[in-house]
C-alpha cells in the first residue's frame, strides 16, 4: 500500500488527555448526586466527543440537565484548565511526526475534539508546522464513531482514503476512520486497552512500537 497521509487522533493518542476528562466530569457531576466511576468512564465515554458524552451521562443517570446545557458545563471548566496548562503529550510524539515528515507525507489531526484544544497542543509544543491539516468536531455534524470527520479531512487534503493512514487510540476512532476507507492502527493506552480492536490492521502498545512496525511494512 502506498502511504501518501498519515492521520492521528488527539486524545488518547497525540496527548494524554483521558485521565484529565475523567477527573473534570467528576468535578461537574457531583451536583447531580452522581460520580463517574474509571471503569464507566472507559467503557462508556472513551473515543467520543464531549456533546456525546453529555448526552450519554443524562440519559444513563436521569439527570435533570438538558445535554447541552451539561456539555457547556464541561467546556468551561475544560477552558479553565486549559487556560494555565496543557494536556502532556504521549511518549514519542516527536519522534513519530518527524519520522512521517521526513518522508514527505502529508500529516493531519482528526479529532472529535474542538479546533482550538488541538491549537493549543499544536501552539504549546510547537507542533504546528508539522500538519497540513486539522479536522475537528467543529468542522462535521456527525462526530466519531461516523466516518464525517476522516472523509472532512481528506478531501481537504485532496489524498483518497486509501493512501491515508490512520493512528488511534479507541474503538470508536477505529471505526471511524475504517468506515471512511482508511487502514488504521491502534497505539492502545491505559484507558482504552479493553476495547475491541479487530477492524484496526494492528495493535500496538505505544507509538514507538508502531513506528517500528510500519517503518518495515512500508518503508524497507
Amino acid at each position: 500500500m502506498l502511504i501518501e497521509a498519515v492521520l492521528f487522533d488527539h486524545d488518547g493518542t497525540l496527548v494524554d488527555s483521558e485521565p484529565t476528562h475523567w477527573n473534570l466530569w467528576k468535578a461537574i457531576l457531583p451536583k447531580y448526586g452522581v460520580e463517574v466511576s474509571e471503569d464507566e468512564y472507559r467503557q462508556c465515554y472513551l473515543g467520543i466527543p464531549a456533546s456525546r458524552e453529555a448526552e450519554l451521562i443524562v440519559q444513563k443517570h436521569s439527570l435533570p440537565v438538558q445535554p447541552g446545557d451539561l456539555a457547556k458545563e464541561k467546556e468551561v471548566v475544560l477552558r479553565d484548565f486549559l487556560a494555565t496548562r496543557s494536556f502532556p503529550l504521549m511518549p514519542h510524539v516527536f519522534e513519530t511526526l518527524t519520522f512521517f515528515k521526513n518522508r514527505n507525507l502529508k500529516l493531519g489531526v482528526v479529532t472529535g475534539a474542538a479546533r482550538t484544544d488541538v491549537k493549543h497542543t499544536l501552539k504549546t509544543y510547537g507542533l504546528s508546522h508539522f500538519f497540513d491539516v486539522i479536522a475537528s468536531a467543529d468542522d462535521v455534524v456527525n462526530s466519531k464513531p461516523a466516518p464525517d470527520v476522516y472523509l472532512y479531512a481528506t478531501g481537504v487534503l485532496g489524498i483518497p482514503p486509501e493512501k491515508c493512514l490512520a493512528i488511534e487510540d479507541t474503538a470508536n476512532g477505529v471505526r471511524s476512520a475504517v468506515s471512511a476507507g482508511l487502514t488504521c492502527l491502534a497505539v492502545i493506552n491505559e484507558y482504552s486497552k479493553h476495547d475491541d480492536f479487530g477492524l484496526a490492521k494492528r495493535e500496538f502498545d505505544s507509538l514507538q512500537a508502531m513506528l517500528s512496525w510500519v517503518s518495515e511494512e512500508y518503508f524497507t
